[in-house]
């Protein structure tokens, strides 16, 4: 991050891909996490608004440049 080197180790689209696992997992079994949900709600909009779903994920940092 500190070099802004974003390319993909770890694509931001997979790392997506993973949370929405760990939310309907969460689901099932009648967890109702406000930080998970604050998570899955982070990289849906740094995948899909922002555009940045071919990033690693470390990229997530520039949603708060």
């Amino acid at each position: 991050m500190v070099e802004r080197n974003f390319t993909p180790g770890g694509r931001a689209e997979l790392q997506l891909k993973d949370v929405r696992l760990i939310c309907e997992l969460a689901e099932s079994v009648g967890l109702n996490s406000a930080t998970l949900q604050n998570c899955r709600n982070q990289w849906e909009h740094f995948v899909h608004e922002k555009g940045y779903g071919e990033l690693d994920h470390s990229g997530l940092f520039k949603l708060y440049e």
